[in-house]
Parts: C-alpha cells; structure tokens; sequence
C-alpha cells in the first residue's frame, strides 16, 4: 500500500518514540510566517529529552529531497525571527524513505552548517508506513587540493635516463592504485655530479580509509595487519595518512622495476623541496601532472608553491594571503596558522585573534607569512654563529584601501640563565645524542615550549613604531601597547650566556655534519677577509705588548660570536662616529682603515687579542 508524504509524516508524529525516545509533539505542519518571502510550515515541531526544538523534515522521493536543504536554512532563520532562539536551543532531521539524491548535499549540509543536524532513513512496512529509522552515515569527505607531505627522490646521471624513468614510476603508481600525482624532472648544478637530474614525485593526499583500500589491494593479509598494528600506536590522523601514503606504493620484494638505472634515492618533504625549487641548486624545472592535476587551472607555479607546503601543508614555512569577505580563504589561512603553530600556543591564538580583529576593524585583506621550527636549540645554536635562517618569524599584515598594518612574532629573553648540564640531565637523559635523534623523528618539537620556558625565552608580538619595535597585546577587537615590558633581545641571551652556547654549539659540532658545514662556511669566510689583514700586521718584536683589557664575544655589527675570529678591529663603525669591536668581514664591508685615529688590530692569542697594528708613535700622539 502506498502512501502520500502527510499521511506518513501524520503517522510518525503519532508515533515520535521510532525516531528517538522522549519526544514530545508540539505541532505538526506548524506556520512561520515570513516577513521578506514565503512562509515556512514545518513538517514536525516537536521537544527533545534535553529540552530542546526539534524541526523534522520528512521526504519521500528523490525529487522532494532536493527541497530538503534550503528549507532547512530557512526554517532556522525564521524561528530566530517568529520564536526568539538560539542557534544552540535547534535540532534539525530530515526523515526520508530516499537518500540517492538527497546523501551528498545533506552530507555537505551537516559539515559545514551551524547548526545540528541528523538523517535518518525510513523504512515502510508492507502497509506504507514507516515501522522503522536508521540514522543516516554521512557520505566520505572527498579531499581538496592537497599535496601529500610524503615525497620521493629518484636521481640520474644524465637527462635521458631521467626521462625514461619518468614513464616507468608514472606506471608504477598507476597500477599501485594512485591516479593524481606529478612527476617532475629537475636539472641540477654541477656541484652535485654525478647526479645530473632528479626525478621529484608528489602525490595527491587520499583519505586513510582509501589508502588502507589500496594497500590491502596490494599486500598480503600479514604485511596488512603489521601495518595496521604500526600506526595504531599514532596519535594524529594526519600521522597516519602520511606513513599510508608511502605504504601505498612501497616497492614489493621482487618488484624493483621503480629503481631501474638510478644512482641514488632520496626521501623528500615540502621543507626539504624548498631546497631543490628556491634556489640555486635546480637550473630547469619540467613538470609532467597525471589524473586530475591535468586541471588547466592549475599552473605548474601553483602546483611546486603546494609542494614545498607554502599553501598550509608545512610545517615550517608559509605564505597565504585571505580576503577578509571570503570564508573559504580566511578557514584556509587559520587552518595553515593551527598546523604551522600546532606546538605554539601564543601565535597559534594570535592569528585567531588578528583575523577576528581584521573583519571586525573593515579590512580588505589578510597576509600571513611565517617560518616555524619549533626547535629552539636550533635556532640560538644557528644565532650564534651567525646563521639567522633557524630564526622563527610571524608576519602578518591587514591591509585597508593603501594602508597596510603589520604585526611581528618574535623571540625574546625574560634574563633567565639557563644551566646547561641541567637542560641535558632534564630533557634528554643525559646523552646529547638523544636531542639529534628526537629530532630526526620529528619528536623534538613536542619539548620545544617547556625548553623555552627552561631558557627564559618566550614568543612575542611587536609592530612598527617610530622608534624601532613596540610590544603588542592582541585582542578580537583591538591591538593594544604593552606598557610593562620585562623582555630583552635574543641577542642579549646570546652574549649573557656564553658558557651555555659554547656547550650547545660542541653538542651541535659532536653530532651534526649539516651544522658542521654551516660552522666551516662561516669560518671559511671569516677566514677569506682575515687573510687581508694578515698582511697589515706592523707591531715591531721589540715592542712592548699590548693587550685589549677585557673580552670580546661579539662583533658590534654583524653580532657574530668573536669564538671564531683570530683577528678583531677597533675602529669607527661609521665615519666620524661610534667606536666599535668588529670582525674581519664587517671591517672590510664598512671600508674601514688601520692607523692612529682610525683603526687598531688585535690579534687573538693564548693570552687575549694583543695589539699588532694601528698603534700610535710618540709623534703621532703629539
């Protein structure tokens, strides 16, 4: 027996316990009256358990169910207008015995709406009414645009080798199972002989689900549930999906077609992408796109800003500009703000606080770039001798017409002294080791706050002012001056603790070859510019030596630690002006010179920095 939409809506508001228990009917086909449009009549009203309104919106067809969404919004709008509600005082349900056109856009609905909302499916007995209600599961998210942060690496020593490799990983993939992925086919330097070409492979990120289609697919029920018993141990989806990610095409025992004739393989990662793309290292660039990334749309520059993770994907880097009016890109720019501040609670908050402060001040537009390493050791160690590239650094401006406000994030030190031996003892049991290997599992950055806090160093906002860099409280509504301000420089960490640097940077020196380079190449050029004062050396054997009184730790310039330097100026930093204590590079660049009245040199030895030129005879004196 078949019945019309009233009759079963009529019998459900009669029977109200098949839906969920404590129900209570207030009105069935209940008017909202309407003063801009049509009015709305809501299929069931009725109270909850909890006391709460529930709207229930019945379907029979698949043509009706289009219906079922606008009506939804505008029931909710007019009970706001007819009845004085909250959003949070408002259920919503929509009963249909037909979900093929109504699943997708309802699921949609239910994810990005405020309000709370349920399906349920109808099932009607052999008298057209409904003798039962399942709850509806929503239909499986479809992803975005979004560049897994899992890359690889095949190189090759020579453009040929490159090229035909591109086709058989291409067909690899596709028979593992991925269809959206891009191959790149890079040149690189010379410096990096033998290997002339790189082959750069991204994936689109799927959902865990579908990997885990996929790799079953593809391995054994035993290799499955290793696998399966591996990332449970992961406390964040998105840890998972990454490791799925790699699972998904691993190279099966006696399939090593993937490697054929390459030199060399490489893991690879957005931050590390940043080093083949934005630099020096790359001379061409080819981009070759697969499955849905043949998108027209979609610019080879688009899609290598994606993969070195400049769109949200980094953890590290990122550069996303939102027009305020646009909801999709001001969600975009703070979901980029949670992932790249996940371990920093203050500019993590910030952002939230900037970009509720922009729509609420009329801005037109949003800029965030930032740079994250949540690794402080990292970043004083790199400070110190001179490489500022480890620094963690927030810009972010809101622009209004021409006018353009900007807040930095920013390091700074409370005075603390931190103990060196006690940071070892306390965080990483005694072995300096264990710093390195935290690291190289990304572990590191979960101690990142409290080994701030040991060293007294905290992240701030400042913005421009006249006189330098003003610390700022950031409000929803306002940006305020901070009046007490109790912070100092990071470089005044730097100088103050000296013996803590000197026992971070040997830690650093003992087990890193990266760092180890970065020291060299720091040496090196400090040594380049030395080796033109060598020469200037005119102190006789018979004088008597001089020594400068006191220490030296830094350059008055550059700020670079002097623990390098075996020669040291002092001399004006400007014409005419300020006397400082500088290294070798900064007196070349600032076309210093050696003599009475213009330069001394001093020369570091076991005892201190002697004096070996630009002394003044007694006639220069008189």
């Amino acid at each position: 027996m078949k019945h019309t939409e009233d009759e079963i809506r009529d019998h459900l508001a009669d029977n109200l316990d098949l839906i969920e228990p404590g129900l209570v009917l207030i009105k069935k086909e209940q008017i909202l009256k309407n003063d801009k449009g049509a009015k709305g009549f809501l299929d069931i009203f009725c109270r909850t358990a909890d006391d709460k309104y529930l709207i229930i919106e019945v379907k029979i067809s698949n043509e009706s169910a289009r219906d079922a969404i606008q009506e939804l919004y505008k029931y909710n709008v007019l009970l706001r207008q007819n009845i004085l509600m909250k959003d949070t005082e408002i259920r919503m349900m929509v009963a249909s015995t037909k979900w093929h056109e109504l699943l997708v856009p309802f699921s949609e609905f239910v994810r990005t709406s405020p309000y709370d909302c349920i399906g349920i499916r109808l099932e009607l007995g052999q008298n057209g009414l409904t003798t039962s209600t399942s709850r509806i599961e929503l239909a499986p998210k479809d992803k975005p645009r979004r560049i897994s942060r899992r890359h690889f690496i095949w190189e090759y020593n020579s453009e040929a080798k490159a090229k035909d490799a591109k086709d058989v990983i291409a067909k690899y993939m596709q028979d593992a199972g991925l269809q959206d992925f891009v191959l790149i086919i890079m040149a690189i330097s010379s410096r990096h002989d033998p290997v002339t070409h790189l082959v750069y492979f991204a994936q689109q990120e799927l959902t865990l689900d579908r990997y885990m289609d996929l790799i079953r697919t593809r391995f054994s029920q035993e290799i499955v549930a290793e696998f399966e018993d591996y990332i449970r141990d992961f406390n964040e989806e998105e840890d998972k999906i990454s490791e799925a990610a790699d699972k998904v095409w691993e190279v099966k025992k006696g399939d090593e077609s993937i490697i054929t004739d390459s030199t060399g393989v490489q893991i690879s990662h957005p931050e590390k992408a940043k080093f083949w793309f934005y630099s020096d290292n790359s001379t061409s660039v080819e981009v070759f796109r697969f499955g849905r990334f043949n998108e027209l749309n979609i610019t080879d520059d688009m899609l290598i800003k994606e993969i070195i993770g400049e769109d949200g994907t980094s953890f590290y880097n990122g550069d996303v500009t939102a027009q305020v009016e646009s909801k999709t890109e001001m969600t975009a720019l703070q979901a980029t703000a949670d992932n790249l501040f996940y371990f920093n609670s203050v500019w993590r908050a910030a952002v939230r606080d900037l970009c509720d402060y922009a729509v609420k001040t009329a801005a037109d537009s949003i800029r965030m770039r930032a740079f994250s390493n949540d690794d402080i050791l990292r970043t004083v160690a790199g400070l110190f001798i001179g490489y500022p590239d480890y620094m963690p650094v927030m810009v972010f401006e809101i622009r209004r017409n021409d006018e353009v406000e900007r807040i930095f994030g920013i390091i700074e030190w409370d005075g603390r002294k931190p103990d060196f031996k006690q940071v070892l003892k306390e965080y990483f049991d005694n072995n300096s080791f264990q710093y390195f290997m935290l690291r190289h599992f990304g572990n590191h950055r979960t101690l990142n706050e409290d080994l701030m806090a040991e060293m007294g160093l905290v992240y701030v906002l400042t913005r421009e002012g006249d006189d330098g860099q003003i610390p700022v409280r950031v409000k929803p509504s306002c940006i305020e001056d901070v009046r007490s301000y109790k912070f100092q420089p990071i470089t005044a960490f730097l100088k103050t603790n000296s013996n803590f640097m000197e026992n971070l940077i040997q830690m650093f020196l003992k087990h890193e070859q990266e760092f180890m380079q970065l020291y060299k190449g720091k040496e090196t050029m400090l040594m380049f510019f030395e080796a033109k004062l060598e020469g200037l050396k005119d102190v006789p054997e018979d004088k008597e030596l001089i020594y400068w009184s006191g220490d030296i730790e830094r350059c008055d310039v550059c700020q670079q630690d002097m623990i390098l330097a075996h020669f040291m100026v002092d001399c004006a930093i400007v014409p005419g002006g300020l006397w400082g204590c500088i290294c070798a590079k900064c007196f070349d660049q600032i076309g210093g010179k050696i003599g009475c009245g213009s330069g001394q040199l001093y020369e570091k030895d076991e005892v201190g920095w002697r004096l070996v030129a630009g002394s003044c005879t007694e006639q220069d004196e008189k």
